[in-house]
């Protein structure tokens, strides 16, 4: 009687620790898109910087093409990042552990490009405006 109470209350313990982990690896997740999340949105006032430049450029050079495609690229990767926010959505209830896992992974990887998408439009931008 008192192996199966042991048992049991190992095979609970058990249980509960499992439970813990799966809570701590959707904190782990959520933690490293927050993070990214933060880390792209301050950039976001070198986006502004950047697009002012880019228009004042218009104003005195005769050849804009390439500035319209710099800009292009800046609106196009900000607006890239008010999309994912917009759809983000951290309201798991009803989800599963594995639901969960999977959504917030796929929400890493996305914020992954959204920030890469931002970092080669600065980048190209930055280039550029060093030549002018």
């Amino acid at each position: 009687m008192k192996i199966k109470i042991l048992v049991t209350a190992f095979w609970m313990a058990g249980i509960f620790s499992s439970c813990s982990d799966d809570k701590g690896q959707e904190k782990t997740l959520m933690t490293d898109i927050m993070n990214k999340h933060d880390t792209v949105m301050g950039k976001s006032d070198l986006i502004i910087k950047y697009r002012t430049s880019l228009d004042s450029v218009t104003k005195t050079s005769k050849d804009t093409t390439e500035v319209h495609a710099l800009k292009s690229q800046l609106n196009m990767a900000d607006e890239a990042m008010e999309t994912w926010m917009h759809k983000f959505n951290p309201d798991f209830t009803g989800k599963s552990h594995a639901e969960v896992i999977t959504y917030l992974q796929s929400q890493k990887k996305q914020i992954g490009r959204v920030d890469s998408l931002i970092n080669l439009s600065l980048d190209k931008t930055d280039k550029y405006l060093k030549k002018k």
